[in-house]
């Protein structure tokens, strides 16, 4: 950005921090581009750059008052812009992730209830040769792969999980999915 630019920001920052609703609306309409251009290059989606765009004007004017470097201006919007992103991100993935472990309880209790139908019938042979499939599996994963599947499998959450072995919790979400594809791997081809 060129020094008249740096300095035309700073003086309707200045304005409009004073009261004047002229130099904000002409304040805001110069940030849009930039703003806009930093959601864009992101997300390519104009419904996400709208609702970006939106919080981070929120954002702004809520401490619009606060802003005491006039001449860093983009810098703070930039800065404002890169919270939001963060924090879109942290509920998409909170909200999938709440999904996942849902659907990954759900199918416990699905198997669990066949187990204990299976075993009511008395057609328990295929369950035992099931047990032996699986702890063979089970056996070729990596020894961190298979305590934190077994630990998960025992009831523990994944934030336990990433306590009891020092791991952060993403982290031991990550493991646990791929852990689950060797598993998956390793018993389709036994």
């Amino acid at each position: 950005m060129d020094e008249n630019k740096t300095v035309e920001l700073a003086r309707l920052l200045k304005k409009a921090q004073a009261g004047d609703k002229t130099s904000l609306h002409l304040l805001c309409k110069e940030l849009e581009k930039y703003i806009r251009d930093y959601f864009w290059h992101k997300f390519q989606d104009a419904n996400i750059v709208d609702d970006l765009s939106q919080e981070t004007y929120i954002r702004f004017l809520d401490s619009l008052t606060n802003i005491r470097e006039n001449t860093k201006l983009i810098s703070y919007v930039t800065k404002v812009a890169f919270h939001v992103t963060q924090n879109y991100f942290r509920d998409k993935y909170s909200k999938q992730e709440e999904q996942l472990e849902t659907h990954y309880n759900n199918e416990q209790d699905k198997r669990e209830g066949q187990i204990k139908s299976e075993n009511a019938d008395g057609n328990n042979g295929d369950i035992i040769l099931d047990k032996i499939d699986l702890q063979e599996a089970l056996k070729q994963l990596p020894e961190k792969s298979r305590s934190i599947i077994t630990m998960r499998s025992s009831g523990y959450t994944f934030k336990e999980i990433a306590q009891e072995r020092g791991l952060t919790v993403s982290g031991v979400k990550m493991h646990f999915k791929r852990s689950l594809e060797q598993l998956k791997y390793s018993l389709f081809f036994l």
